[in-house]
């Protein structure tokens, strides 16, 4: 009876450990299941390649064994044709460009390949013709091998470049204009008018008709930012330089009541000022 019942003991302990070995490959397997489809559903391309290597044992190639849904689009081909095919022989511009060796090296060093701004030219197997696209690449060794993730940013550059060139034809018109402009920071003044409605001010007009030297503190907060060469003309300074750093002395007592009223446009949220006011050139001319 002994011996039957440390059998019994013994056959229940190892039905329970495979019963337990079961729920850990089921757990294991609806982990990588939902790895798998994470992976496959990324907006960016993703890829795992195993080295082919020759007789010397140098990389001559690399299978690619995964290729998810945004790396099949990148490269015009399906994943039956990706997954198991040589990476050189389908896609042959991995040597134009030069990553197939910059992949060779990451696997022999170990060292991630990292790129910001890749730009390349594949050629849509679909279609025929390939389009230069911009790419963030990302590579890092896996085993004799390596996993590589792609993110399209070519709208993004696109977007940028487009940006500098309406900033640069801003610039020429700014710099161009026979009308002189000043580019001024109201930020500081603006955070003071802040403080005092933040302190129950409500009619600004009358606030700053009782405190004059709110509107004298208030200007020394202006700063100039820029100012195109028609204003430097008008002003009689030497250069742009020496304008951006003389506020103070172009200011004339003319200036304050016009600028009393900017300050309650400010305060009522306005857009948009209209005003006259007299100042002065930096050699005293006015």
């Amino acid at each position: 009876l002994q011996e039957l019942a440390v059998d019994l003991v013994y056959g229940v302990k190892a039905l329970r450990a495979r019963e337990e070995h079961k729920r850990i490959e089921e757990a294991l397997k609806r982990s990588e299941e939902r790895i798998r489809a994470s992976i496959e559903n990324l907006p960016d391309a993703f890829s795992i390649f195993t080295a082919i290597r020759n007789a010397s044992g140098q990389i001559r190639d690399f299978r690619i064994d995964y290729a998810n849904a945004a790396a099949c689009l990148l490269t015009g081909l399906d994943s039956s044709v990706l997954a198991g095919g040589n990476l050189l022989e389908l896609l042959p511009d991995y040597n134009h460009t030069g990553l197939f060796d910059e992949y060779c090296k990451v696997v022999e060093t170990g060292q991630p390949l990292i790129k910001s701004k890749q730009t390349i030219e594949l050629e849509d197997k679909k279609i025929g013709k390939g389009e230069k696209r911009t790419y963030n690449l990302r590579a890092v060794r896996l085993e004799d091998g390596l996993v590589v993730a792609w993110r399209d940013i070519t709208e993004l550059k696109r977007a940028v470049e487009a940006l500098w060139a309406s900033e640069a034809r801003y610039q020429t018109i700014f710099n161009t204009a026979a009308v002189p402009i000043c580019v001024e920071d109201f930020s500081q003044v603006k955070a003071a008018l802040n403080v005092l409605k933040s302190q129950g001010v409500t009619d600004m007009r009358g606030y700053l008709d009782e405190h004059p030297a709110f509107v004298l503190s208030a200007a020394q907060l202006i700063t100039i930012q820029d100012v195109n060469e028609a204003a430097v003309k008008l002003f009689e300074a030497e250069n742009k330089e020496q304008l951006l750093n003389t506020m103070e002395s172009i200011l004339l007592p003319e200036f304050y009541p016009v600028f009393k009223d900017i300050l309650v446009a400010m305060a009522e949220g306005k857009d948009l000022f209209e005003g006259e006011t007299v100042n002065r050139s930096l050699k005293g001319k006015r």
